[in-house]
């Protein structure tokens, strides 16, 4: 064995102070030692007195040979078998993620340092909620993230001596929650349904979506209700909730049905019975109802009249006579009304004209024929009828006075008045007997 050459050098890294040492045996008294580590193509050199070394300045990732060279005056730098270092990782760099939404699994992708055997990735939210994958490559993959959390993503390079973490971060935030605690409201009045839901973590903002047969129905909104507005009558409907970010959406929420009203009647035809006053209303349906309600209501604010039927007819007896009535129908199904139908105007008969009076002419052989005015009449027809088959009349859209003309001389009339409108005609009024002639004027009055 050389006298000079040292012996059993012994090579170690310290991982976290980034320190390689080196130890050897010394020889004939050496007391100087030009200690090198060489490593592609670049040398650094230090001198000690001691048979340690200590290297704080070597590069990372680098398989260095390490040579010890004695100096004295027996051992002029004759060197031995050099030892053989790997130093810890470089950090890994140039982290990034990408996240599939509809699986929630998250690729890590970074650049491959120089002396790493593998990586390994750690996504870890501020409370200690931890994944991890490893791999030998640039990238792997961690399913199915906790939702609505953000987590940050480090990288740990790792060889047979150290582990290094990577000095830079990402962050990342996770699918949003789906959304919980549907509930909703319906309004048949204005077919709209007001949905609302527990805030969901991760969630920037909301989409509703409510679907069926007929139409899709949705609205957006940062807040935990909205309302979805111009929904079908009659209908059904499927409604979830879905969070989302800025990247990604949730699993739908779990689905809610939600029925709207029944639809309104329609061709809605009402008539007037002009001898018993008597309204008659039908209807067609659309949809299902179970009953339908009817709404007889007078212009002037007395008492409405009402029906309640399963069919598609009803009729409201003996109306007040001289009076306009609105009329709508409405479909009941459970607990839900529909918006009122198309609302009809119609008149009911006139009413019977009272305080009839009269007085001849007998210069023009006529009568003037006066009564009250009959409550929803237009015009008035008066009609004279004598013995003998004669007859005449008069009649008046504006005035309660009319004159009968042409009278036979000598001949008892009975004098009466009926009021008209665009619908009906009224009773007739009590009856006044007036008698025609040159000097006498008789008048009977029957009831």
């Amino acid at each position: 064995m050389d006298p000079c050459t040292p012996h059993n050098l012994s090579a170690s890294v310290n991982c976290d102070m980034r320190i390689v040492s080196l130890s050897w045996d010394g020889r004939n008294g050496t007391n100087v030692y030009m200690v090198s580590a060489e490593a592609a193509n670049r040398t650094t050199s230090l001198t000690t007195n001691g048979t340690t070394a200590h290297f704080s300045d070597l590069s990372c990732g680098q398989n260095y040979s390490l040579i010890v060279a004695p100096h004295s005056q027996y051992c002029p730098g004759t060197t031995g078998t050099p030892a053989s270092i790997q130093t810890w990782p470089c950090p890994p760099v140039r982290i990034s993620t990408r996240q599939d939404c509809l699986s929630a699994l998250v690729e890590v992708a970074w650049e491959a340092s120089n002396g790493s055997d593998f990586y390994t990735a750690t996504i870890q939210t501020g409370d200690g909620i931890s994944n991890v994958c490893m791999s030998d490559s640039n990238q792997c993959s961690v399913p199915g993230l906790i939702c609505g959390r953000n987590f940050s993503v480090t990288v740990t390079a790792s060889n047979q001596q150290c582990k290094i973490n990577s000095s830079e971060s990402t962050s990342l935030q996770s699918v949003p929650c789906a959304p919980t605690n549907i509930s909703t409201v319906t309004n048949g009045t204005t077919n709209t349904a007001l949905v609302s839901w527990s805030p969901s973590l991760g969630a920037v903002r909301y989409t509703v979506t409510a679907q069926s047969n007929l139409n899709n129905v949705s609205c957006q909104t940062s807040e935990v209700t909205c309302n979805l507005d111009t929904l079908t009558c009659g209908n059904s409907y499927s409604v979830q909730v879905v969070a989302m970010d800025d990247n990604c959406s949730s699993i739908p929420s779990q689905a809610q049905m939600v029925t709207t009203a029944p639809c309104p009647p329609q061709n809605v035809s009402v008539n007037v019975s002009c001898p018993s006053n008597d309204i008659s209303i039908s209807w067609n349906t659309t949809g299902a109802a179970d009953h339908f309600l009817v709404s007889v209501i007078p212009d002037n604010g007395g008492a409405s009249e009402s029906c309640n039927t399963t069919n598609t007819a009803c009729s409201i007896r003996n109306v007040t006579c001289g009076h306009t009535f609105s009329v709508h129908v409405t479909s009941v199904r459970g607990s839900s009304h529909s918006q009122h139908s198309q609302t009809i105007s119609i008149q009911s008969a006139p009413c019977q004209p009272p305080g009839i009076t009269g007085r001849l002419d007998c210069v023009t052989n006529s009568a003037w024929i006066s009564w009250d005015a009959a409550a929803g009449a237009d015009s008035y027809f008066v009609t004279a009828v004598g013995a003998e088959g004669s007859r005449a009349n008069c009649s008046t859209s504006s005035n309660t006075t009319c004159e009968v003309e042409d009278l036979a001389c000598g001949v008892l009339y009975n004098f009466s008045v009926v009021a008209k409108n665009s619908n009906c005609e009224s009773q007739s009024s009590e009856t006044i007997t007036l008698e025609t002639g040159n000097r006498l004027l008789t008048l009977y009055i029957s009831s």
